[in-house]
């Protein structure tokens, strides 16, 4: 959930930013994109430094996901 809720609109920014603006300027929605993708990217990284796997001790096809 957390990644279709997220991580996947963020992607779209960066990937596909025409999907959010009329103009033909997309500089802004690009770098808001980046950003919030990094402060994800910064959640995801400090929640795997302290357990190997999504669920910690337990892998999961989460994994595979997030890697």
């Amino acid at each position: 959930m957390w990644l279709s809720s997220s991580f996947h609109p963020s992607v779209r920014h960066v990937c596909k930013p025409s999907f959010y603006t009329v103009s033909n300027v997309y500089e802004d929605v690009i770098e808001k994109g980046r950003a919030t993708l990094k402060v994800y990217f910064d959640i995801a990284e400090q929640h795997l430094t302290t357990s190997p796997y999504c669920y910690g001790e337990q892998w999961s096809i989460m994994d595979v996901y997030v890697h």
